[in-house]
């Protein structure tokens, strides 16, 4: 697999955001056990340090 800018997968944007609306039972809870966990594990960032990361320009 090639590398992207030192990255070993590929860059890419959705077409689209998932909706809850579009999603089965099971692909929704995936997806919010999946937020929870990363949470329970601290894997989180404050809002100033977003802003402050997207203001040094990642």
């Amino acid at each position: 697999m090639a590398l992207e800018n030192d990255i070993p997968f590929p860059l890419t944007i959705p077409k689209e955001l998932p909706i809850h609306e579009n999603m089965d039972e099971s692909i929704f809870n995936a997806l919010m056990e999946t937020g929870y966990s990363q949470a329970v594990r601290g894997e989180t960032y404050s809002v100033a340090e977003v802003f402050e990361e997207l203001e040094r320009g990642l």
